[in-house]
């Protein structure tokens, strides 16, 4: 994917998580937890890690880090 679609995609994600209600945030922040544990090697305590330094180091809101977790590939799968 290039970077152009990359942006493109990130600025897609984020307008749709910030269209989201909290419940529905809070879901899709459960969902987003879930995948990254279930397909990485990270457990719990690093992906609230990972979460806390996205938010500090980038002042980021929730949708933000939803939107970049759900452009980014954190796998082991290439």
């Amino acid at each position: 994917m290039t970077e152009i679609e990359k942006s493109r995609f990130f600025r897609y994600a984020l307008r749709r998580f910030m269209s989201l209600g909290p419940a529905h945030l809070k879901r899709a922040l459960v969902s987003t937890k879930k995948r990254l544990i279930d397909d990485t090697l990270m457990d719990e305590e690093a992906f609230w890690e990972l979460y806390r330094d996205l938010s500090k180091t980038n002042n980021w809101d929730e949708p933000h880090i939803l939107a970049f977790l759900a452009t980014c590939n954190l796998s082991e799968r290439t």
